[in-house]
């Protein structure tokens, strides 16, 4: 296995924050290996430092801050060969987890909760998905689950006994996608973001977020485009700051650049800010840092399991990202 230790950053951490500049590109931090079907597809981390990368073939990863590595999560059976597989995972605290399986096989399809010491349960319910796809966790514990394929959002609410009412929260036009990127199958509510009682949800076949009020009964207000532009077609995770602006991974497939991270303000045009330049490759997933130490340290993973079929060299990796600060007070928010 491929891999490389976490380099120290905490130094380098504290002293960008203090200066409010970004370290210059981004830092590999893990580098996989291809050869062994090890292609990351989503990225959480817990307010412990700890980081969770989620690989389609049926394993969950956990990164130690001191760069120790193992395998977290197998599911059991393995999903068969796809792009889909083992997709989005969520932190919730500091002792448990959430991920999205579309393995299409009703053993094990679903949304899984996976303890901190690895025991895995799949949420009774959560099987009636069709896709799922990514996950975002609101402030009373709801988890909000996207469906790529139905082109809709689902909502766990917790009950009693650790169980989890599961139902459709949303689904609406603007989340179903087109079946332009010509995988057979349309791409629509993909990535997903919770903050200040709104949800963003990342629709890849669309080029746009769409947001939702969570209104006090805990339903979804009417949706609205939080951003739509040509240079959003591709778009995978997403995740807010502590200032509310959204972040996205951009795939990019059928663009010139493969992989680009994009901040984007509420109705403004989209904005580079990492790149190809970056070492970044047909990335599909990136997330801050929950730990006070990390709060500016984004997280992304190039998945890359297409990069062969398009004539790139795959470079499945981890980086990270040390963004400026811009606020009055630095605090960590569950992304």
């Amino acid at each position: 296995m491929t891999r490389q230790i976490f380099k120290p950053i905490l130094l380098s951490l504290i002293f960008y924050a203090l200066l409010y500049v970004p370290i210059a590109g981004a830092e590999e931090l893990v580098a996989f290996n291809p050869g062994l079907n090890e292609f990351p597809e989503s990225v959480s981390a817990d307010v412990s430092g700890n980081v969770y990368v989620s690989l389609p073939k049926g394993e969950i990863w956990r990164i130690k801050p001191d760069g120790e590595m193992a395998v977290h999560f197998r599911l059991d059976p393995p999903p068969p060969p796809s792009p889909l597989g083992v997709l989005g995972v969520r932190t919730d605290g500091p002792d448990k987890l959430f991920v999205a399986v579309a393995s299409f096989d009703p053993a094990t399809s679903g949304v899984w909760q996976i303890k901190i010491n690895g025991k895995a349960h799949r949420v009774e319910g959560s099987e009636i998905m069709i896709a799922p796809n990514d996950l975002a966790i609101d402030d009373d514990g709801n988890i909000y689950v996207t469906d790529v394929i139905l082109g809709a959002v689902w909502r766990m609410s917790p009950e009693g006994h650790g169980g989890y009412t599961v139902q459709p929260w949303v689904i609406d036009p603007l989340l179903a996608g087109n079946g332009s990127t010509g995988f057979g199958v349309p791409l629509g509510a993909n990535g997903i973001a919770y903050h200040d009682e709104r949800i963003h949800v990342a629709v890849t076949e669309r080029a746009h977020i769409v947001s939702f009020d969570v209104l006090n009964d805990g339903s979804a207000g009417p949706a609205e485009i939080y951003a739509a532009h040509p240079s959003l077609f591709t778009i995978d995770g997403i995740t807010v700051d502590h200032e509310g602006t959204v972040y996205a991974a951009v795939v990019a497939i059928g663009g010139v650049t493969f992989g680009r991270v994009m901040r984007i303000e509420e109705g403004q045009v989209p904005v580079e800010i990492l790149g190809p330049a970056d070492g970044l490759q047909l990335i599909t997933s990136l997330t801050f840092g929950s730990h006070p130490t990390d709060c500016d340290y984004l997280y992304v993973v190039n998945w890359d399991v297409l990069a062969a079929t398009i004539g790139l060299t795959p470079k499945p990796a981890l980086h990270g990202f040390v963004l400026p600060y811009s606020g009055d007070a630095k605090t960590c928010n569950s992304y």
